[in-house]
């Protein structure tokens, strides 16, 4: 995780921060998403209609890889209800490390977001097994067709959307 990340993502750990850090683009302070401290923890992440563990991954992820970005932190009441996550900062390090090893090989073979697809008939129609991920991708696939809105709208982690495509 780039040295700045982490040290307001540790400092907000600390001091046993409540309220949002806003993930935003250094040039126009585009909003890009946010994540929800309550009493020093991260609980959740939203960018865009995600929330949760893939848009922790993805914010963190463009925060990573990106130049443009820049934190922000803004206190502000969270409710209980709000918690989705319930991993200590080491261990989200550690599983951004894995993410960005698994992006990083995946991001080749990703097809074209213009890309349309569509489900073959024949596929359907046949015996053919089908893993959990590839069933929760078919579904997906079924609702919306371009290849930008599948990686949007699904909720497994880029990488692995990638992986039951090919």
């Amino acid at each position: 995780m780039k040295k700045e990340v982490c040290e307001i993502l540790e400092e907000q750990c600390v001091v046993g921060f409540t309220g949002k850090v806003n993930f935003m683009r250094e040039g126009n302070s585009e909003l890009l998403g946010h994540l929800l401290f309550l009493n020093g923890e991260i609980v959740n992440a939203v960018i865009g209609s995600l929330n949760s563990y893939k848009a922790l991954m993805s914010l963190l992820a463009k925060a990573e890889l990106t130049s443009d970005v820049k934190l922000v932190v803004e206190p502000e009441l969270v409710p209980m209800t709000k918690k989705k996550l319930d991993f200590p900062l080491e261990v989200i390090k550690r599983k951004l490390d894995q993410y960005l090893e698994l992006y990083k090989e995946s991001v080749l073979k990703r097809p074209s977001d213009e890309l349309n697809l569509v489900i073959r008939p024949e596929f359907l129609e046949s015996d053919e097994d089908v893993t959990p991920e590839e069933f929760e991708l078919l579904t997906t696939i079924s609702d919306y067709s371009l290849v930008k809105d599948i990686y949007i709208q699904n909720k497994m982690l880029d990488h692995d959307i990638t992986n039951s495509l090919v």
